[in-house]
């Protein structure tokens, strides 16, 4: 009874025992998937932690409906196909931490906005690794924003800027894609490209076969994600949205939308390897055809 008393007396002393920490995991989300394909929503999340501290520079505001525009596009894409996309998203607010950048430009100091940040893009690393392994080495990542142009297209940032895009298809061929390759004019705005499907399905888009390169007017051409998870054998694309297309009113048709147009793009540029032929079956030796008389 004694050493009852005594435990009692010195839990009520020391009052509450303190939370840990929140880790930087807490605030990543990585969805397993069975196609050659990466969903991206860095600056989707609304959770303040107190323990991260504000950004005081660049844009702190979150792009409304982002997260959840990825998700339903992954649904939708396994409604349409029977399988679904890797998704990769946030649920911390972009005044803490701004994924879309490089690490010294994400926070205004270490700690655990720097620490979410390492582990989105691990995420992104492992998803991006995983997708690949299911189309003989290649995948696409595909970036998801939201903007507030005037103009209610979706844009596409490819990394090539206004000026890039207003060249004709011959001269853009000859320009270099990110310092080491030549622009594959038919993936940007041909026939096929995701901006044409996009057009397709109902969705104006910029670049497309129909509108090839701003014309002056504001552009986002993809930021740090697009630019570091890619190279010769993984394609990204930065898709941002415009509000309307992004309200919870407009967001599932929006995701069906987007979805027939990734659907499109897969099966043009990511098809499925076709099944091998079985061999024809040998008869064991002294069976004869039932035709043989």
């Amino acid at each position: 009874m004694r050493t009852t008393l005594l435990v009692l007396a010195l839990s009520l002393t020391q009052g509450p025992v303190a939370e840990a920490p929140p880790r930087a995991a807490e605030f990543v989300v990585l969805l397993e998937g069975t196609l050659p394909l990466v969903l991206s929503a860095p600056h989707g999340g609304s959770e303040k932690p107190a323990s991260a501290p504000d950004r005081t520079t660049g844009v702190t505001t979150l792009d409304v409906g982002t997260r959840e525009l990825a998700l339903s596009v992954a649904d939708e894409l396994e409604q349409l196909l029977h399988a679904r996309p890797f998704v990769v998203a946030t649920t911390i607010h972009r005044s803490k931490v701004d994924l879309n950048r490089a690490a010294d430009d994400a926070t205004d100091a270490d700690g655990l906005g720097a620490e979410v940040w390492r582990e989105y893009h691990a995420a992104l690393e492992r998803a991006t690794k995983a997708a690949r392994k299911l189309r003989d080495g290649r995948a696409l990542v595909i970036d998801v924003h939201g903007h507030a142009h005037e103009e209610p297209l979706v844009e596409l940032g490819f990394a090539l800027d206004a000026k890039q895009l207003a060249l004709d298809d011959d001269a853009l061929a000859r320009e270099r894609w990110f310092g080491e390759e030549r622009v594959d004019v038919p993936w940007v705005r041909g026939e096929q490209s995701l901006g044409a499907r996009l057009a397709e399905a109902g969705l104006a888009a910029l670049p497309c076969p129909a509108r090839p390169h701003p014309d002056g007017k504001p552009y986002f051409n993809g930021g740090y994600i697009v630019r570091r998870h890619r190279d010769a054998t993984l394609r990204a694309v930065q898709l941002e949205f415009p509000a309307a297309a992004r309200a919870r009113e407009r967001r599932p048709e929006t995701a069906r939308r987007v979805a027939r147009a990734l659907a499109e793009v897969l099966a043009d540029w990511y098809p499925e390897p076709a099944p091998a032929e079985k061999p024809p079956e040998s008869k064991p030796s002294g069976v004869k055809s039932p035709a043989a008389k």
